[in-house]
């Protein structure tokens, strides 16, 4: 008689199945705790300012107290300015009439027939000043010194978020409700 020899599926086999039965038994960790709440709300100053918009309108401290404002600081040639100014008019039609939404275009004063033109090719429903990069030094907004930055500022006047770099309306709209 012939001695069976043990076959080579029966150890990846049982290897199998003892992996089964730990991972369909209870575990002695935790349960995942549910995400943590966003983290309080951290008001910085009350920012004061004004800007004559391009439709000859006033963006200012004043006329915004009362509502959530969102800043945008954009150029007319950038491809994530345009991509910031979607996002803030986007923003603005959702958010009608809780938030006050404002575009400042940062260039030179012979550029404003390309900044009017870019604010029709995009059709920008929301207001948009025009304002030359050196006077917005030592500005209520500090040196913004990448373009796009992005503000929030509470109903208040006072600033609530700030992100030197493009922010998706994902994003601005997370942030908004931190404050609504």
């Amino acid at each position: 008689m012939r001695r069976s020899e043990p076959r080579a599926w029966i150890v990846p086999t049982l290897a199998a199945v003892a992996g089964f039965i730990v991972a369909c038994s209870p575990s002695s960790h935790p349960a995942p705790a549910e995400p943590a709440a966003p983290p309080p709300v951290t008001l910085g100053p009350v920012l004061h300012y004004a800007f004559s918009a391009l439709d000859g309108s006033k963006i200012s401290s004043d006329t915004s107290l009362g509502r959530n404002t969102v800043i945008v600081f954009i150029t007319s040639y950038g491809g994530s300015s345009q991509a910031q100014a979607r996002f803030l008019d986007a923003v603005a039609h959702d958010h009608v009439p809780r938030t006050n939404c404002y575009a400042i275009v940062t260039e030179r004063p012979e550029n404003r027939p390309l900044i009017e033109m870019f604010v029709d090719v995009l059709k920008l429903r929301v207001p948009v000043a025009h304002v030359d990069y050196p006077d917005l030094k030592g500005g209520p907004f500090g040196d913004v010194v990448a373009v796009p930055t992005v503000f929030i500022l509470d109903r208040g006047g006072r600033l609530v978020w700030r992100k030197d770099a493009l922010a998706t309306q994902d994003e601005i709209e997370r942030q908004l409700r931190t404050i609504e």
